[in-house]
Formats: C-alpha cells, sequence, structure tokens
C-alpha cells in the first residue's frame, strides 16, 4: 500500500503550479542563504555570542532545516502534482514539519525568558544565564521534542500521508485515541508557550517604560546598555509579532475548511487558499533575517561587514542608515 498518496487528489491550475513555485522558491532560497548568513555573523565573532544570540542562533537553525530538508520535497511535489518520493521520505517529512514547528516555539519562548532575565531580572542573569548554558538547555529542548514527536508514530504504526492540498506531509495515526491525544496536547503546549512569551515581553516592556519615565536623564545622557537591550527586546518582539501574523491565514483558513465542510457538507476552499496557507508556514522562515537586518543596527552592521569579508579584496557592502 502506498502510504504517500494523499486521500483525494487535489488538482490546481498550471498558473497556479507556476505562482506558487516561483514563491516557493523564492521562500525556500531566501530563507536558507539569510538564516545561514545569519548563523555565520554569530558563530565567527564570540563577541556576538550572547545568550540571546545563542537562541537566536537555534532559532536559524530551525530555519535553515525547514529551508533545505522540507521545502524541496515540498516544491517537486507542486510542480509534479504529486508525491514522488518514498512513504520512508513522506513519514520523515511529516516528523520533520511537527519537530521544527515545536522548536521554534519552543526556541522563541526561551529566547523571550532570556531577554525577561536580563532586563528585568539582571543579577539572575548574570549568575545564572550564560552562552554555554543557554546552548546546552535549548539542545536538551529540542532533543526532548524529536522524542515525543516520534512517540505517537512509534506507538500507533503511524505514518506519513501526503497531503496535494499543502504540498507536504502530515501524520496519519491509526488509533484514533491517540490522534486525539497528540492533537490536544500539542494545543495545550502552544498556548502555554504562547502565553509565556506574551508574559515574559510584557514585563520587560513594562519594566523598560517605567525605568525610562524614572531615569529619563540618565538615558538622555547616554545610557547605552538599557538602549542597546531596548532595541533587541524590540527586534525579537517583531520576529513574535511577525510569526502570529503569518500563522493567523494559516488558523483562520483551516478554521473555515473545516467548519464548512462540517456545516455545508460539499463546502470547497479554493485551491489558492491552501497554497496561502504553505506559503505563510514557509515564509516563517524566510523573513526572520530579514526582521535582523532592517530594526536593528547593530546586527545590519554584522551582516554587511561578513558580507564584506567574503567580497574580492577592495569590495566592500556599505550598510543603509538605521530605519
Amino acid at each position: 500500500m502506498n502510504y504517500t498518496k494523499s486521500p483525494t487528489m487535489f488538482l490546481r491550475s498550471s498558473t497556479e503550479i507556476f505562482v506558487g513555485a516561483v514563491i516557493l522558491f523564492i521562500l525556500m532560497l531566501g530563507a536558507f542563504l539569510g538564516n545561514l548568513l545569519t548563523s555565520l555573523v554569530f558563530w565567527w565573532k564570540p563577541r556576538l555570542r550572547t545568550p540571546t544570540n545563542i537562541s537566536i542562533l537555534f532559532l536559524s537553525i530551525s530555519d535553515i532545516l525547514m529551508a533545505g530538508l522540507v521545502m524541496p520535497f515540498s516544491l517537486v511535489s507542486l510542480i509534479k502534482g504529486k508525491w514522488v518520493f518514498s512513504s520512508e521520505a513522506c513519514t520523515f517529512n511529516a516528523l520533520l514539519i511537527h519537530v521544527l514547528l515545536g522548536v521554534t516555539l519552543t526556541t522563541m519562548a526561551c529566547t523571550a525568558v532570556i531577554r525577561y532575565l536580563c532586563v528585568v531580572k539582571r543579577t539572575l542573569h548574570h549568575r545564572f544565564v550564560k552562552s554555554k548554558t543557554v546552548a546546552v538547555f535549548i539542545a536538551i529542548l529540542w532533543l526532548l521534542n524529536v522524542i515525543v514527536q516520534s512517540l505517537p508514530l512509534l506507538v500507533s504504526s503511524g505514518h506519513g500521508i501526503y497531503n496535494s492540498k499543502v504540498v507536504y506531509c502530515y501524520y496519519f495515526l491509526p488509533e484514533r485515541d491517540v490522534g486525539d491525544t497528540v492533537n490536544y496536547t500539542g494545543v495545550a503546549a502552544a498556548v502555554f508557550l504562547g502565553l509565556l512569551i506574551f508574559l515574559a515581553y510584557f514585563k520587560v516592556f513594562r519594566f523598560v517604560s517605567r525605568h525610562n519615565r524614572n531615569v529619563a536623564s540618565n538615558l538622555n545622557q547616554g545610557n547605552t546598555l538599557q538602549i542597546e537591550e531596548a532595541k533587541i527586546t524590540r527586534t525579537l518582539v517583531i520576529v513574535v509579532l511577525v510569526f502570529l501574523a503569518f500563522w493567523a491565514p494559516v488558523i483562520t483558513i483551516q478554521f473555515i475548511d473545516i467548519l464548512g465542510r462540517y456545516r455545508y457538507g460539499h463546502f470547497r476552499m479554493p485551491a489558492f487558499a491552501f497554497l496561502i496557507q504553505s506559503m505563510c508556514i514557509f515564509g516563517c522562515s524566510f523573513i526572520n533575517p530579514l526582521i535582523y537586518v532592517f530594526t536593528n543596527k547593530r546586527y545590519r552592521k554584522e551582516y554587511f561587514a561578513l558580507l564584506s569579508s567574503l567580497l574580492p579584496s577592495g569590495a566592500q557592502i556599505a550598510p543603509a542608515e538605521e530605519l
């Protein structure tokens, strides 16, 4: 039995396939190169290996894996109109998507907690939050995520099934109880991490706001540490907000599709809607390096410095003025 075949084939017009393939290729290439550049910046410059930047490095690695190990399969499947790889590759594709989405949200939560400790609880931050500690802790969380995501496939003999609507594979778990448990657990974990991120950044901005009012004269005299911390926090909050903005259409389209089929039976979402859903998921991996470049002068300077060092002798790239 071919487990990779979608239960119902989903046909698209040649125009939709062409436009979707072009967009997906741009997202794939941009996500891979942009996040690779981010990783190189933080890896090659020891002075940038702060706890916050270590968490950003892990976030970039997850986006590189998404661009290198998930998007190419979706691009080929979109062009071919079907899954042309093995059933094992489909199962791995489904597992990898779940794992990468999980570690992305987990890493964002870790980043938010680090920012909270760095800005609000500076004594605790300097005493306990070290770059190596953060790297080991996030690596452990990644490993736990892989184990937890793999368990349903092992205990219920699950496998991947290609979904031609969204051009990637998803879990098929024969035992309904296991599938329901996985879904409810995933939603609960996402809600918990989302609340943790919101609470951490809320307390950071509340602290910064009060600090600015209380010691405005010191800030005007050049308290560069607090100013820089506020800028970094702003950049990371934008990353979270953009992540939510990309996922809002994904959830909305899925909700409308489920509700429509439940209430009207023969309701059918247009093909481009599901393509938008996939592009939004993949777009999350593409957009983060652009946010770092356009919202933070320090990161932008390091990007251009690295690019200049990679160019032939004498060639330079000058960063644009801070926005």
